[in-house]
């Protein structure tokens, strides 16, 4: 399916003033696909990675996980963790499961994209 709506979210760095991270989320009649992740600093963009997480509440569709993302910045990159379950596809089998708040989330260090981890 192709996707038919972007939205863009952005989060000012508490840090640092010439620092902006852009969720650009996409997805369709069915729901969020997820959203990459870029960094705007210095009039340049950054492409980050991508989280593909969303919030099932019904069998039907899969929504928004941006408003439930707790972003914590460090030194050399960020963490995003969740304040809710995520549904995330799984790279093995390509279904979704849902996963714990507490035992997923992203890391990006500086020198990779995103890295998702999962306990």
């Amino acid at each position: 399916m192709d996707s038919w709506y972007l939205n863009l979210s952005f989060f000012r760095s508490s840090a640092s003033n010439d620092r902006t991270l852009i969720l650009a989320e996409s997805g369709d009649e069915a729901g969020s696909y997820g959203f990459a992740v870029y960094e705007l600093s210095l009039s340049r963009v950054k492409a980050l990675g991508y989280i593909e997480a969303g919030i099932q509440d019904n069998p039907e569709t899969i929504q928004s996980a941006v408003p439930f993302l707790e972003i914590t910045e460090n030194t050399d990159g960020y963490t995003f963790t969740f304040t809710r379950d995520v549904t995330v596809r799984d790279k093995q089998t390509n279904r979704y499961k849902t996963v714990s708040k507490q035992a997923i989330k992203y890391i990006y260090d500086g020198k990779a994209d995103l890295r998702e981890i999962i306990d």
